[in-house]
């Protein structure tokens, strides 16, 4: 061999010998099954676009043969073959159980070579559902929820819909009742669980009980629909369990008093029932001859008025039917029921806190509402009806303070505060609505310091109030007025209007520097939480030590120092409200991390509350604490909460009573008398 040849051939060892090492380099056999399996991947779907599925279910075959041996290098590329593989089997045209088995085998082979990948688990779930296989959809199910807690809402459903197909309807109500703890007010799961009630056996208490919990959500549409089935599965067997009967007749009635859906055609629904119960046939009977009329005792009256909780009721109904007729333009008809209504409401208990959350609504709104009638000059031409009215409401007031009854004298000088302001009587001494309102206001604040666990927001108060400052020439009291305003609708969580509140004040442009930092405080509340909604899964992402990028705008959540002019025990309530919502939001966008430290921090964020402000407070508590995994730790890995459990109670509102304390954290919630 000659040199020249001798050098060539070492030069060609060489090169194959460098050859040989880079095709055998990680990551160029990493590039080299890329490619195959993306070559057969296309292959097979191009058998499949022209109907040759056998040939395509063939191609993807051969090249998970050829991955050998099965190792974690493989692993990735024998899960998207199969994966792709069932997809081709679930998606044949005539796919029958057969295929859809050899569909769900396939994804189950992907599983196995990628555990946790939450699309393989999605569609094992509705294979297994196709061909019958409940038991391993809901295995799967539960698997995925395991794996990403932002659809559990969905899966829950879906785990629903499978007990109740197979006659569990015990397990079905289970799995709805989750996906409503973690989005309350989803009318989806709703629907369903009244749905389950019509058709499953008649648990009566269960779903009254949801209906009530529907209420306090905001979801009065679905309350409603779940009461009207209780009444119309009971309204032949009334006398079964008169007292469970008589509770979703009048959380009902409360219902339809609240959203003002005491109308025609609400009642005529209930006619369609043919219902033989006593209480349903009085109640048609007085929308169709006349309701309570002045002068009949209640002995001769319907089965409403035989005791005074019932007759409450009855008659808030009628106050109601009377607001219905007016914007009928029937005033003459809603004047009479109105004033025969007045007299037995001022007698017997007030329960308007059961309807509205809050005392002395029901009586409040009808006298405001027979103030306005009496300017009709026909109605009322010289006055006179509105003068007696007044006369006996300074009567009734000038009691209240001799016994030194602060709710009382709450509840004259806000109705009589609320009249002036409806007939734009803004100041004349204690005929003026400046005179009440200041002194509606007075009266809660020393009943609150009595008992500061009867403390409650009263943002209309102060908004009327800022109304009649401005009124009468006066916008700095105006801009305090409405400030407080805004404070108290935050705490009744009603954003929209603390919104207003803030519109309002910035337009009249008269603060001083103290009302300025107030004012700022404010702004700062009112628009970090009605943000909260808009916030995307990037607002939650860890960023330097944070909770998540979007704190920048609650910093005052761990510096309340920094808000002045609000009262400390309303900034403690905020804290909750604003960890909770951003607990659920992160929920909403998949942050599942970092909404399991909020949460954390929200119920140790309680040990600070004496009393909560909202019956949605309620809600957030009990969402909080049925998603949360408690750990000893209040951030994600660091900083663990040494001081997690000193304290585990708080009142919140509730009805029939001022407060109820409930115990929350590690026990479950219960009524503590």
């Amino acid at each position: 061999m000659s040199r020249s040849s001798f050098h060539l051939l070492l030069g060609l060892l060489f090169f194959l010998a460098r050859f040989t090492a880079w095709a055998q380099s990680p990551d160029t056999q990493q590039a080299q099954l890329r490619e195959r399996t993306l070559l057969a991947t296309n292959n097979a779907r191009a058998h499949a676009a022209s109907g040759n599925w056998a040939e395509a279910i063939s191609t993807l075959q051969n090249a998970i043969n050829s991955l050998s041996p099965s190792n974690s290098t493989t692993a990735a590329y024998r899960h998207y073959l199969y994966f792709n593989m069932g997809y081709l089997y679930e998606h044949q045209p005539d796919a029958d159980a057969a295929t859809l088995k050899l569909a769900a085998q396939a994804y189950a082979q992907a599983l196995s070579n990628k555990p946790d990948d939450v699309k393989t688990l999605n569609n094992l779930i509705l294979v297994s559902r196709a061909i019958g296989d409940n038991l391993s959809a809901l295995t799967y199910i539960d698997h995925i929820i395991r794996l990403d807690s932002s659809s559990a809402y969905q899966w829950h459903l879906v785990a629903g819909d499978i007990y109740r197909s197979e006659g569990r309807q015990d397990q079905a109500w289970k799995e709805y009742k989750k996906a409503i703890d973690l989005n309350p007010t989803n009318r989806t799961a709703a629907q369903k669980i009244v749905d389950l009630y019509e058709t499953g056996p008649a648990d009566d208490q269960k779903l009254l009980e949801q209906c009530k919990e529907f209420r306090q959500s905001g979801m009065a549409e679905m309350a409603r629909i779940g009461l009207e089935e209780i009444l119309r599965k009971n309204c032949d067997t009334w006398s079964s369990d008169p007292q469970y009967n008589e509770d979703a007749l009048l959380e009902w009635a409360g219902v339809l008093i609240e959203n003002r859906w005491v109308r025609r055609d609400i009642f005529d629904g209930i006619a369609a029932m043919k219902c033989n119960s006593r209480p349903l046939e009085d109640l048609q009977r007085s929308i169709r001859d006349g309701w309570y009329k002045v002068g009949f005792a209640p002995s001769q009256q319907s089965w409403w008025l035989e005791n005074e909780r019932r007759a409450f009721y009855y008659l808030a109904m009628q106050k109601s039917w009377a607001d219905y007729l007016l914007t009928t333009g029937r005033q003459r008809e809603a004047m009479e029921l109105y004033e025969a209504a007045w007299a037995p409401l001022n007698r017997i208990q007030d329960r308007s806190r059961e309807i509205y959350g809050r005392n002395g609504v029901v009586l409040i709104d009808l006298l405001t509402q027979l103030a306005r009638v009496y300017t009709n000059k026909t109605l009322d031409p010289n006055g006179m009806k509105f003068r007696e009215m007044e006369s006996r409401l300074f009567e009734q007031k000038g009691a209240a303070i001799s016994a030194d009854d602060l709710p009382a004298m709450e509840k004259f000088h806000t109705i009589l505060g609320y009249i002036y302001v409806e007939r734009k009587q803004w100041q004349n001494g204690a005929r003026g609505a400046k005179f009440q309102l200041e002194h509606a206001i007075r009266a809660a604040k020393m009943a609150a310091q009595d008992d500061p666990t009867h403390s409650k927001p009263i943002p209309h108060l102060y908004h009327y109030l800022g109304l009649t400052y401005m009124n009468i020439g006066n916008p700095g009291e105006a801009t305090n007025a409405y400030l407080d305003a805004a404070i108290g609708y935050l705490e009744t969580d009603n954003l929209r209007l603390a919104g207003q509140m803030v519109k309002t004040f910035d337009s009249i442009g008269v603060m001083t520097p103290v009302t300025q930092a107030k004012a700022t405080s404010v702004r700062t509340l009112v628009a970090a939480r009605s943000q909260i909604k808009q916030l995307d899964v990037e607002s939650f992402e860890p960023d330097k030590g944070k909770y998540f990028r979007a704190q920048a705008t609650y910093t005052w959540i761990d510096n309340p120092n920094g808000l002045e002019g609000i009262p400390d025990d309303v900034l403690k309530r905020q804290r909750f409200k604003a960890l909770s919502d951003l607990s659920e939001q992160a929920d909403n966008v998949g942050a599942t991390d970092v909404s399991q430290a909020l949460k954390q921090r929200a119920l140790t964020s309680l040990q600070e509350v004496t009393v909560l402000s909202s019956p949605q407070d309620v809600v957030r508590l009990n969402k909080v604490k049925n998603t949360s995994q408690l750990t000893e730790y209040n951030e994600v890995g660091k900083h663990p909460n040494v001081n997690f459990d000193p304290k585990n109670e708080v009142y919140v509102p509730t009805e029939g009573r001022d407060y109820k304390k409930v115990i929350y954290f590690k026990e479950d919630i219960a009524e503590r008398h």
